[in-house]
């Protein structure tokens, strides 16, 4: 008889720590998958077919470069971002910049930091890295240096800064936004003493993925150093000539390619 109880007892125990145990695991799964989360929110991107022998298409998951062999710079970076991902804070930034990998996997000539060193020209991010601190992987990433331009620090750490962080607001405040950003590369650019070209110029396109959905877009220059983004609007159709883009990289059925600063909204990404 006492042995038929210690057994029932036993049962229970065992019984007992299985019940206490699921709950822990869950809420550790839970814990460990924020930026898991966050990443599959995002949406499948729609690759840009590139037909011009001098380009290709480096897609990182979390934004794509359309990367010009010639100039050996980006024509283009294109993300999706939403309110959710830009309110998190989870990445740090590491400044490590590299390499692209994924040339290195088409066996072609890469860029690397030494390109720009006492260039007098910073290593200007298209893609910044504050634009993916939901993840530590989509930071880390924004330090290829398939995703950098030749920029002087005064533009880059002042008007260019300014338009991003405004940029960021604007997600915010309409939920979700695509950017596509890039250089004015043309021929005769001035170069740096690695051959990289040195932009004149470069431009900023954010379409709301909202509706109604819209379109915005800039163009800054080099010398630019306290402008506001207000002073650098231009129409769509400026920066499809001077870049030589084609219309399918922004628009897509429903979208407006004009629109005035006010209809934009603007919100703290906490």
């Amino acid at each position: 008889m006492r042995l038929h109880l210690f057994f029932i007892f036993f049962l229970l125990f065992i019984a007992g720590c299985s019940t206490t145990q699921k709950p822990e695991t869950i809420l550790s799964q839970e814990s460990l998958s924020k930026e898991e989360q966050l990443r599959k929110k995002e949406e499948p991107k729609k690759l840009i077919p590139i037909k011009d022998p001098h380009h290709v298409l480096l897609d990182h998951k979390h934004f794509q470069i359309g990367y010009d062999k010639k100039y050996r710079l980006p024509r283009y970076v294109k993300y999706t971002v939403t309110r959710e991902q830009l309110s998190s804070k989870i990445a740090k930034r590491k400044d490590k910049f590299i390499p692209d990998p994924l040339l290195q996997k088409l066996n072609l000539p890469v860029v690397t930091s030494k390109d720009y060193s006492r260039s007098g020209y910073d290593r200007g991010h298209m893609a910044p890295a504050a634009d993916f601190s939901y993840s530590q992987e989509a930071t880390d990433k924004t330090f290829v240096m398939t995703n950098m331009a030749p920029q002087k620090g005064h533009l880059n750490r002042n008007a260019w800064k300014n338009l991003e962080d405004q940029v960021r607001k604007w997600g915010c405040g309409e939920e979700k936004i695509t950017v596509i950003t890039g250089p004015i590369l043309q021929d005769d650019l001035p170069t740096l003493k690695s051959g990289i070209p040195v932009p004149h110029e470069f431009y900023k396109v954010v379409i709301d993925e909202t509706p109604p959905k819209k379109i915005i877009s800039f163009i800054y220059n080099q010398n630019d150093k306290t402008v506001s983004y207000k002073e650098r609007i231009v129409e769509l159709n400026k920066v499809l000539v001077k870049a030589k883009l084609t219309p399918d990289l922004f628009i897509e059925s429903g979208v407006r390619t004009i629109s005035s600063i006010d209809e934009w909204k603007e919100a703290p990404c906490r």
